[in-house]
């Protein structure tokens, strides 16, 4: 399995590859909307967003275009959205799943191995 990562800021995209680091995906890491296009060139089945509100919609829609994109789950870090009206009704017409943090992390583990669970030391990793 192949998982991007979009994230804006540098401490919690290592904080959200070194999280996944056990399961069984190659993790692409991209910080912006250019290295999206880039890394979308190639087939990814997850995709994993922290990014900027300004620059969601543009996210969501870059990743939902890429040949790939169109039946790839999309998670949101939740943290990063306004309480506001700003995302009502667009989150889902691009199927954007916005989850907390620790959801987050545990829903991808679990698209990413088909729900298998196995306990390693203190991380819960999906295998």
């Amino acid at each position: 399995m192949r998982l991007i990562i979009v994230c804006d800021e540098p401490l919690a995209a290592r904080r959200l590859c070194s999280e996944l680091s056990n399961c069984p995906a190659e993790t692409v890491c991209v910080t912006n909307l250019e290295e999206l296009k880039d890394a979308c060139e190639t087939p990814y089945e997850l995709a994993l967003v922290n990014i900027a509100q300004s620059e969601l919609i543009e996210c969501l829609r870059t990743i939902r275009e890429a040949p790939s994109g169109a039946n790839c789950p999309v998670l949101v870090a939740s943290e990063r959205l306004s309480s506001g009206k700003e995302l009502a009704g667009i989150l889902p017409k691009l199927r954007a799943m916005p989850c907390i943090p620790g959801d987050l992390v545990k829903l991808a583990r679990s698209l990413i191995t088909g729900g298998r669970e196995e306990w390693r030391g203190r991380n819960l990793c999906l295998l």
